[in-house]
């Protein structure tokens, strides 16, 4: 996703959809990613704001499953990470 570009808009590729799992504690924000990246369509984003504890298993889990971490950055008390779908 290019820097100007905001979670949500779209691009290339679509971002379907923004999960807000900053109040969220596990294993909820990883579910809710998985529920949207199987909404989405193959290379589409969905970008998840979360802790820093689930996103360590978002990372884990996009390794696992063979999707992309496109974006991967730490933010205002949370991190920002956007997945594409890759299969």
């Amino acid at each position: 996703m290019p820097a100007s570009q905001a979670p949500g808009e779209r691009g290339g590729n679509a971002t379907l959809s923004v999960v807000d799992a900053r109040a969220s504690v596990c294993p909820g924000p990883l579910v809710d990613l998985i529920a949207a990246v199987r909404a989405s369509g193959m290379g589409d984003t969905v970008t998840v704001l979360a802790r820093a504890t689930a996103a360590a298993d978002i990372r884990a889990w996009v390794a696992k499953t063979g999707h992309e971490l496109v974006v991967d950055r730490a933010c205002d008390g949370h991190d920002e990470l956007v997945v594409r779908r890759m299969r």
